[in-house]
């Protein structure tokens, strides 16, 4: 619940940022809307090296528009991300399926940026993945 909760804090205040006299700090504005990545944290646990795990990850669209989401800098060596569709239509949920196959043992991680795009603005919500190779 813990972190349910701040993913929607987070994700809420990431959107809205924008939307008073703040500095703009997109280029394009913020959304002065909702739209939820749950988890934003995901941790893996220990796998073993040669075997893959997988992880999925929902994007939520709470808004009465379609978004458009593409994913940031995705080059790993041991992660591997495929979106099940880059547009998102209002109130619909779609797919980011992770996948973690250690190339060796001890500690991974990936900051992912999810980049969502509306006709009312920009915004970018960061995704932290980790896992550990045994």
């Amino acid at each position: 619940m813990k972190g349910i909760l701040r993913c929607l804090v987070v994700a809420a205040f990431a959107l809205v940022a924008g939307c008073g006299d703040g500095p703009d700090t997109t280029g394009a504005g913020m959304l002065p809307v909702r739209f939820v990545v749950d988890p934003q944290d995901y941790k893996f646990g220990p796998v073993d090296v040669g075997t893959v795990a997988t992880a999925t990850i929902t994007l939520t669209n709470l808004t009465n528009r379609s978004a458009r989401v593409a994913l940031g800098d995705t080059t790993s060596d041991v992660f591997t991300f495929e979106l099940e569709s880059m547009d998102v239509l209002p109130s619909e949920v779609k797919n980011l399926r992770v996948t973690f196959e250690p190339n060796g043992t001890g500690a991974f991680e990936h900051d992912l940026d999810v980049h969502l795009s509306l006709t009312t603005g920009e915004a970018t919500i960061a995704v932290r993945i980790e896992g550990r190779g045994l």
